[in-house]
This record gives C-alpha cells, sequence and structure tokens, in this order.
C-alpha cells in the first residue's frame, strides 16, 4: 500500500513539472474565426417588387460594423441626398431621405463594407435589390478599369451607365446606374433594365454623376452596350441503389450568364487647358522660378513692387517644355533683399507675388558655440603688426559629370549656377592618356550650350571604351551673369570597358511606324527610351540587370504619352507591356520578339510591375 502511494505521488509530480513546463499548451480558444457574418432575415425581402417603405433592415447572424460606409456602399440610382446607412448590433439599417422614383429598380451595393465586430472578417460582394414597380431588373454587365498610361487598376472609381446615347450625356446628365470598382478596378452594374447603354468611369469630383470638372479622371467606350443573359442547363442523373441500371432522380441545375462581362475601361486626365501659376519660390537669392501648368507662349512680365525698376534688369530662360520660367537676378544689390515683391502679367494670368529667400541655418561650431564659417576677431583681422596677404580674385565654379566610371554614350556635361557665356577666343583641348602620357586627340567634338539661360554645356565626343581622358580647359573660357571668369579647368574621366555592358536586340512585329519603346527598371522608371524607325532596334551600352519594355504609340507625333479627349472622341494613345521581365548580363546580347498586340492588355504587365491601391 505504501509503494502504491508512493507511485501516485510521483506520477502526479511529474504531471505537475510537466504542466508547468508548457503553460503556452492548453486551451486555446480553439482556431480564428475566418468566416464573414451571414445574413438571417430580410425586411422587406430582398427582391421585392411595389416597395413603398424608405427603410430597411437586414439582420445578421453575429454583430456586425460598418467600414467606410459613405465611400463603399452605392446606392443606384444615385441619390440626391445620400440614404443614411448605419450598424445596429446585429442590423445593418439603411433609411432613404430622397423619395423612391416609382417604377424603378434600386440596387444596395456593399462591396466590402460590411464585417464582423470581432475579426473584421469582410463580407464582399454583397448586394440589396428591390423594386418600386411590380418586376426587379436583373441584368448585369461587368469589367476593369487600368489606367491608361501604366495599365494599373484604378480603385473606388464610379462606374455610370447612361440610357441617353447622345454624346453630351456625360457632361449635362447624372448617371442612371451607378457602381464603384475594387481594390483590383473590377466592378459589375447590377440590375439593368433591357436596352443600349454608353458606359463611363468617372472620378466625381463634383459629386454631381456627370463630367464636368477639367481634373477629373475619366473613362468611356463609344460602343453602345446591351447587356443580355443567357443560361446553362446541367443535369445530374442519381440512380436507384438496389438497381444501378434504374434512374432515381434527375436534378437540373441552370447557371445563367450575363454579358458582356469582360469590358475594359482605360482612365485618364485630359489636359488641363487653362493657364495658371501653379507655384513660385526663390531657394537662391539670385534667381526666382515660376512654375505654370502649360507651356507659355510668351514671357510673363515682373513689375516690381519694393525696389527700383532699375535694379531689375533680369535674364529670362525657359525649361524644355516651356512651362517652368527662371529670371535670374544679375544685380547682386537685389541679393541682399530678403523679400521681393512683384505684379506678374502675362495673357492669361495676373497675380501678386512675394518671393521669400530663407537662407540654410549654418550648424554650430562645436568648440566655441559660434556658426561655422564665422570666424574669430582675432582670425579676421590677423595679428597686430602683420602684414594681411590680399585676397585671390574669386573664379567661377565648373561642375560636370565627369567620373572614373564613365558612359560611352554620354556627353560630358558642364554645368553652373548662373547663366554664363562661352568665350570662342580661349581654346579647350581633350588629351587621351597612353601608358604614363598624355597624348592629344586628333578628333575632338565641340563644347555646345544646352538650354537658353547658359547653365548647362556638353562636350560630345566618339568616346573609346577603358580608355582615360582629360578635356582642358583655358582660364577664361566660361563667365558668369556677374562677371566671374573661369580659370584653368581640367575634367577628368574613365570610360568603361566593353565588358561590363549588355545589349539587348528587339524585333518588332505589328510594327506601325509611331513606336516609343521604353527600357524601364522594376519601378517604372525609364532607362533608356527609343523612337522606333524600323523593325528592327538595339538598345546599346546597357548596365547589366533585370529590365522591362514598355511601348507607346505616339499618334501625334510629340515624343511623349498623350492623354484622350472626350468631346473628340479621342482615346489616350495605347500602351502595351511586354509581359516578361529580361535579363541582361554583362558582355552579352539579348534577342526578343515583341508582338504588342498578341496578349490581352489585361495579361501582359508583369505583376511585379502592378501598382494597386493596397499595395501603395
Amino acid at each position: 500500500m505504501r509503494r502504491i502511494t508512493i507511485i501516485l505521488l510521483a506520477v502526479y509530480g511529474l504531471i505537475t513539472i510537466f504542466s508547468c513546463a508548457n503553460r503556452g499548451i492548453g486551451p486555446q480558444g480553439g482556431p480564428k474565426d475566418a468566416t464573414p457574418p451571414q445574413v438571417v432575415k430580410y425586411s422587406p425581402a430582398d427582391g421585392c417588387t411595389n416597395m413603398t417603405k424608405s427603410h430597411i433592415e437586414i439582420t445578421f447572424d453575429e454583430i456586425v460594423t460598418l467600414d467606410n460606409p459613405y465611400q463603399k456602399v452605392i446606392v443606384s440610382p444615385p441619390q440626391k441626398t445620400p440614404a443614411e446607412i448605419k450598424a445596429i448590433s446585429h442590423k445593418v439599417v439603411v433609411n432613404f431621405i430622397d423619395s423612391l422614383i416609382d417604377s424603378t429598380t434600386y440596387t444596395i451595393d456593399f462591396t466590402d463594407a460590411i464585417q464582423d465586430n470581432n475579426e473584421a472578417n469582410k463580407l464582399k460582394d454583397f448586394s440589396y435589390s428591390f423594386s418600386t414597380g411590380d418586376h426587379i431588373d436583373t441584368l448585369q454587365i461587368s469589367g476593369k478599369v487600368i489606367e491608361a498610361e501604366n495599365h494599373n487598376p484604378v480603385d473606388n472609381i464610379i462606374i455610370g451607365v447612361q440610357s441617353n446615347l447622345d454624346d453630351t450625356a456625360f457632361t449635362t446628365l447624372p448617371f442612371r446606374r451607378i457602381t464603384k470598382t475594387n481594390a483590383e478596378g473590377a466592378f459589375t452594374v447590377r440590375n439593368l433594365a433591357a436596352g443600349s447603354y454608353h458606359i463611363f468611369a468617372l472620378q466625381d469630383m463634383g459629386s454631381n454623376y456627370m463630367y464636368d470638372m477639367p481634373n477629373e479622371k475619366i473613362a468611356f467606350l463609344d460602343t453602345v452596350l446591351t447587356p443580355i443573359c443567357h443560361a446553362d442547363i446541367r443535369r445530374d442523373t442519381i440512380y436507384n441503389p438496389e438497381d444501378s441500371t434504374m434512374i432515381d432522380t434527375v436534378i437540373t441545375h441552370t447557371k445563367r450568364h450575363f454579358e458582356p462581362k469582360n469590358i475594359l475601361l482605360q482612365a485618364f486626365v485630359e489636359p488641363d487647358l487653362r493657364q495658371y501659376l501653379i507655384k513660385s519660390e526663390r531657394k537662391e537669392r539670385h534667381k526666382i522660378d515660376l512654375y505654370f501648368n502649360l507651356p507659355m507662349d510668351s514671357t510673363p512680365v515682373l513689375h516690381p513692387l519694393n525696389f527700383a525698376d532699375s535694379l531689375f534688369n533680369p535674364q529670362v530662360s525657359f525649361s524644355i517644355n516651356r512651362d517652368t520660367l527662371t529670371y535670374w537676378l544679375p544685380d547682386t544689390a537685389l541679393w541682399a533683399i530678403d523679400t521681393l515683391q512683384f505684379a506678374l502679367h502675362s495673357d492669361t494670368v495676373v497675380d501678386t507675388l512675394q518671393m521669400v529667400y530663407r537662407a540654410a541655418k549654418k550648424p554650430m561650431n562645436k568648440t566655441n558655440g559660434s556658426m561655422n564659417g564665422d570666424k574669430s576677431k582675432k582670425e579676421k583681422n590677423g595679428r597686430k603688426g602683420e602684414e594681411q596677404t590680399p585676397k585671390a580674385t574669386p573664379k567661377l565654379a565648373v561642375a560636370s559629370n565627369a567620373s572614373q566610371t564613365f558612359d560611352v554614350y554620354k556627353p560630358l556635361e558642364i554645368k553652373f549656377d548662373m547663366p554664363t557665356k562661352m568665350n570662342n577666343q580661349y581654346s579647350y583641348r581633350l588629351e587621351i592618356k597612353k601608358d604614363t602620357l598624355w597624348v592629344e586627340a586628333k578628333k575632338v567634338g565641340k563644347i555646345t550650350q544646352v538650354d537658353t539661360a547658359g547653365t548647362r554645356f556638353k562636350f560630345e565626343h566618339e568616346w573609346l571604351a577603358d580608355t582615360t581622358y582629360r578635356l582642358v580647359m583655358d582660364s577664361g573660357l566660361f563667365t558668369n551673369m556677374v562677371g566671374l571668369t573661369s580659370g584653368k579647368e581640367t575634367l577628368s574621366l574613365k570610360t568603361k570597358k566593353l565588358e561590363e555592358y549588355s545589349k539587348l536586340i528587339l524585333h518588332l512585329k505589328n510594327f506601325k511606324g509611331n513606336e516609343v519603346v521604353q527600357l524601364i527598371d522594376k519601378d517604372e522608371k525609364v532607362i533608356r527610351e527609343m523612337k522606333v524607325s524600323g523593325a528592327d532596334m538595339t538598345f546599346e551600352y546597357i548596365t547589366p540587370g533585370v529590365y522591362y519594355m514598355k511601348l507607346f504609340r505616339d499618334e501625334n507625333g510629340d515624343g511623349k504619352w498623350s492623354p484622350g479627349k472626350y468631346s473628340e472622341h479621342r482615346q489616350a494613345e495605347a500602351v502595351f507591356y511586354f509581359p516578361f521581365d529580361i535579363e541582361l548580363r554583362a558582355f552579352w546580347d539579348v534577342e526578343e520578339d515583341w508582338d504588342p498586340e498578341s496578349m490581352p492588355l489585361l495579361k501582359q504587365k508583369p505583376k511585379e510591375l502592378i501598382k494597386t491601391s493596397e499595395k501603395k
């Protein structure tokens, strides 16, 4: 008996120790709830007719909440005064404020706004419908909206249909039926009546369900859509379990299919033809920048307000697209004025400008607490009786893109921080390093001005690979707007080896003659661009790596992608993606065939490039 007692105590002790060492093991509350809430009851019934009530209740099997209902829940036809939609315990309640239209089918599309209270499991693609007439319209159409420029899905944009097929309906009449796209850009317009429709996408900034603001994103199809429904019937035969040759039951399954279901809308924002000043700034004392939304045909006039006209004799330069203007201030007296006031006048813009310069704060000197660059009195004045060395005349600073890993296809760029002119009475020369000696090159490129201001110059030359060069420029070759001249300058560079490059050879099919092909990286930054002159083209001197290809058809010949225009029934210029990535290896030639129209647009863009709202 004593032995049995000892054994029982030992077993109990082991169990206690084991349970203490494994406190995480035990009742864990079961698996996580992943089931969305389910409908228990509708009041009135879903799909009811001759509806007269303005109050709707939908009861669920658990407590529910609404996620951003005024953005996600869509009532169609749209309401002038939004319906009141809220969650109360197990119920979702809808109260209509507007009067209901007679003989009309209504749809309340909750998308994924309904979710349970505990785990936020969403009830997706849930909708409720009723009719104020004697029947429910049941047809539907579906599709997807993508950005015309980059094929990314467009989420939360309104999809509207018009039974009025006049061109002006989109700009003068609110949509009759609407829905919104989800995160993948997909949509379904439900409860349509039989008939013909135009379909549109609209980023409705005016909240009036019509296109009447210049910056609204839109998409449209000129095709007239006629929704239809067809049924597939499938019969399952159940045989008698006692006699397999005898049919016991035939069950008929009917599945309805709605068409069209693969509508593709490509969205864009029309160019805003109203010209206005976006912003003005004075980042540096000696210049003023004005940014406009459109290229300027003429130079705006600035009238000084807080200083004398005689001090203001600027040099004006335009950006390449003529939408940014820079006013350079050669009179150093203006540099000392922190705030310059102007009246701006142009053909399209009249404004008053306050151009404030805020100097960057200098870091504190750790040893004496003074600002770096502020010399002590002793340093400024020198020692008593000591002869002061005269200051050297300052020289014009010259910047460049010269490096020891210089690309053979690039020009040598020379940059200045203010307008500069080149003095042709002075010279420059190019030298090549051979062994340890510098030898003057026989064929030398020219230095040419790039921009209208003279802040950028370039020296173009047919560089040899794996070669060291230096461009030697005489003193006085450049003079800027305040009279500073350059000293003797030497710009040294070494070009890369050919073994450090890769080459991409492309054979283009379905060649139209207006294609522009872009080599892009994973962030869709354009690495190289080429206007196609023939079906065969080559990208040379490419740094090894993984790349992608994009193409657009330059219909207007301006060399850049252009959006469409609704009033002209013109879609955005077509964009295509090569469907795979391309790995370019050092000292390798890669050859690819590409037919941009061989694959549907929605399947072209590589998945790793697609940016959805959730990824953003």
